[in-house]
Order: C-alpha cells, then structure tokens, then sequence
C-alpha cells in the first residue's frame, strides 16, 4: 500500500532549486557514480542486491505529487524489483567516465516513476562496475555513501531490511518539537537579514574555475593540525580572506552547506537533507588567518544549529525584509566534500605527484542552486571548483589564487 506525506525540508529545498528549471536541463540535478564490483560477482547477484537496496531504503520507493505547488508531497510505494541495464563491452578499457556521464545526463520525471536507475557494465558476461543516478531529491552526497555501503553488504548477504525513511522525518519536522526547532531557524534568517548588506546578483550564463592542488591540500591539513580545527573550517577561513581582499565589506554574508545528519534518528536515512544555511562573517584585524579561522567556526557552529527549515517560510521571510531571491541565491556560497577512507591504490596526499596550480574553465554539469558556488573536494590535491557567472571570470581567477596564498601564508606562519 503506497503512502503520502508532506516532503522533507531537505527535499522542498531541492525541488524550489529546480522547479522552474526548464525540460532542457533536466538532468543537472542528477548524482551519478560507478562503483567497481567484486572479482567474481555474477548478474544475478548484483540485481538482488540492488533488490534489498529497495527494500531497505524507502526513497528508492518514492515518486512525487507534484498537483499542488505550494504543497508537494512524496508517495511511498511497496518495494518491487528494479529493472537493471546490463552495458556490455568487448573492450576492457571502455571509458566509463564517458558511461556515468551518458547516464547522468538522462533525466526523471518526478511524478511517473522512483528517480533513479542502475547499470550493470559488462566485459561480455562478466561484470565489473554498477553505474547508479539518482535525483538530487532522492539522496545528498551523504546518502550516496550510505547506499554504496549498503550495496556492499547487500552482496555479502548482510544487509538488513528495514531502516526509517524521508517519511519518518517529515513525520518529526510536522511534529511540535520538530516546528519549535524549525522556527528557531527562522528566527536565525530573520536576524540575518538585517545584518548583511545587499548583494550584487549573478546571471546566467555561468562558468567554472577549477584549480588543483597537492601543496594546499598539506598546508591546509598542518593548519588544521596546529589550530585544531576541521580543514574545512581552515579552507572556508581561506575563501573569506581571499572575498575580503576582493571588497571593502567590514562584513559578509557566506552560505555554508549544512549535512544535517546530527541526530541519530536521520543519520543513516537515504534522502536529500543538505540544506544552505547563511551566516556573517567580520572582516579580521589583520591579515592572520587563525583570527578568521576561529570568526567562522563560531559562525559556522551557529549556522549548523540552524540548518533544518522549512525553505518556503525562509522566502517569505525574505520578501519581508526587502531582499529578492535572486540576491539570496547570489550569495558566496561554500560546500567542502571531505576525503573519504583511503582505499587500495589511492595516492596519498604526502606521496609525489604533479602539481596542477593553473586556473582553468569549463562549463559547469549543472547550473542549478548558488549563483557563485565553490565547491572544494580534499584528496590528494586539494580542488577547487567554483561556479560563477561569466561576467565575474577574472573575479573567481583572483578569488582562487588570493585564498592558494591565503592557506601557504597561513602555514608559513607557523
């Protein structure tokens, strides 16, 4: 028996992101990634696999009611079967950076059928990777993690059935508790509002600057070390020097990704939870990087208190105040995607390697969300890549090379 519910915060503030995204654009909320499978796994084995991905995680259930605007809702099926692709090569070396990105650029219909899909790759009958794309609305980077480690257990016979679902959330944020807690965010938005100054907007068209780094990713981490901070807090202090050297601001609005996996009851739950929470940051009296280093994680660690809301209220909130959308979407904006476990034949981060640290562009996958948007990946080089409109290209040129020299001051210093 299928089930409705209200949508999740975290899946209204997905889809008031793509809403209005026309048909052409269509895939750029989509996740994709290619898992490599175990030596030896047969066809049978991977789809029951996928099967108890299913049964296990309710938002592989899900379609959308999309009939009223101002009130989505999302409809929880039973579990059925998944049909499978199977991809066959005769050519070991097929590309499958350019297989994820075919998938990836598929799109869902929300409405018709559970948004996402699978592809077995194949060397004849013999399977080597799983292509798995979702919609954003399905599960964050987060959520993405989760299910490549239930898949894994799914294989080994291991996983279990039944977790909560995005049901089980909207459930508590519908809740007395969960609208106390959703109305003290509010209460954050509203006092930021009257603290930032307005923004200059972006437009579309957009463009990326991409810059990598191995000697960041050291500086970062021995700052992080001696500060005893997290190296995201480290590269966030960063970008806010390099956007002070870049305006006469003595205060600027930053939004930070916020997981929002906090609680134990919504940690393990295959959804979209990220959600933008804004926060200000002060202008430091110098030119150390710790004393911004600690500005933005006290900052940060108010923001993240407040990072689930209801986006709809936010907006009229928003209005309230004065400001428009476009401004709030015009605002710098932040999300570090940390260094996972290492696994067999990853390169370390101490171990030599060539050095990438030219400015370089290309057309962003996807335009949808901030207007100006870095996004930071730690590995072995740490990369940059950030969003913004093609007017602002020598400002993101300057912005990432003021915070590469921000973060080898900032370690010099030490």
């Amino acid at each position: 028996m299928s089930t409705s519910t209200p949508l999740t915060f975290g899946q209204l503030a997905i889809w008031r992101d793509v809403e209005s995204v026309p048909r052409d654009r269509w895939h750029e909320p989509n996740l994709a990634q290619i898992w490599a499978l175990p030596a030896g796994i047969g066809l049978t084995a991977v789809r029951d696999a996928l099967a108890a991905l299913v049964r296990r995680h309710g938002s592989l259930r899900t379609t959308y009611d999309l009939t009223d605007p101002a009130a989505p809702r999302q409809v929880t099926h039973p579990a059925q079967r998944p049909d499978v692709t199977v991809e066959r090569s005769a050519d070991p070396r097929l590309d499958l950076d350019a297989v994820r990105e075919q998938w990836a650029r598929q799109p869902f219909s929300l409405v018709r059928e559970p948004p996402w899909r699978a592809a077995i790759v194949a060397t004849a009958d013999t399977p080597t990777h799983l292509v798995l794309v979702h919609h954003h609305i399905v599960g964050d980077g987060a959520a993405t993690a989760i299910l490549r480690r239930d898949f894994v257990a799914a294989l080994a016979g291991t996983l279990d059935d039944a977790v909560s679902g995005p049901a089980t959330i909207s459930a508590y944020e519908q809740s007395p508790a969960g609208r106390q807690r959703a109305a003290a965010a509010l209460d954050h938005w509203a006092k930021l509002f009257t603290e930032v100054p307005p923004l200059a907007l972006g437009q579309p068209p957009f463009v990326e600057a991409r810059l990598a780094s191995r000697d960041l990713t050291r500086a970062a981490r021995r700052v992080s070390a001696r500060l005893r901070v997290s190296v995201a807090n480290v590269v966030l202090a960063a970008y806010c020097a390099g956007l002070f050297a870049l305006t006469d601001d003595h205060r600027l609005a930053v939004r930070v990704l916020s997981a929002n996996r906090f609680d134990p009851y919504r940690r393990d739950v295959v959804t979209s939870m990220n959600q933008w929470i804004s926060t200000p940051v002060d202008r430091p009296s110098g030119p150390d990087l710790a004393e911004l280093v600690r500005e933005v994680g006290k900052r940060t660690r108010v923001a993240y208190a407040h990072g689930v809301y209801d986006v709809d209220r936010m907006f009229r909130l928003l209005d309230e105040a004065g400001h428009r959308r476009a401004e709030y979407d015009s605002t710098w904006s932040f999300n570090f995607i940390p260094r996972g476990p290492d696994g067999p034949g990853q390169a370390h981060a101490d171990a030599p390697g060539p050095q990438d640290e030219t400015v370089s562009w290309a057309a962003p996958f996807s335009s949808v969300g901030p207007r100006y948007y870095l996004r930071v990946v730690e590995g072995p080089a740490l990369t940059f890549e950030l969003r913004v409109p093609v007017g602002r290209s020598a400002v993101a040129a300057k912005l990432l090379r003021r915070m590469h020299q921000a973060l080898l001051d900032a370690d010099r210093s030490g």
